[in-house]
């Protein structure tokens, strides 16, 4: 550890003695996980239609865009554009039903 690192952590304890213990109450909170859970899906479902997209290849979208010499920019771009729609509909998704009973 860098000691400016130890330096600002030192310096969080004495501003707020429970800041070393949030992580610890995050990863415990029953919210926290469900949101974590449902993003990991949408991450899944992103990049599976992100590989659909480019399988079936509509109108020649593979050719744009691995025609460019940075075509890993724009095929991250697109795959972020998916995680941040179809992550954000996942995770408003078991929000949502959070209090229908089953």
């Amino acid at each position: 550890m860098l000691d400016g690192d130890r330096d600002n952590d030192d310096y969080l304890q004495r501003r707020d003695p429970d800041l070393r213990n949030l992580a610890r109450e995050m990863r415990a909170s029953p919210l926290i996980r469900l949101l974590a859970v449902n993003l990991a899906g949408g991450l899944l479902l992103a990049v599976l239609a992100l590989g659909g997209l480019l399988l079936i290849n509509p109108y020649d979208i593979r050719g744009l865009l691995f025609a460019d010499h940075a075509s890993w920019l724009t095929v991250s771009l697109l795959l972020f554009g998916f995680v941040v729609t179809l992550g954000s509909f996942v995770m408003a998704t078991a929000i949502m039903s959070i209090g229908r009973d089953e």
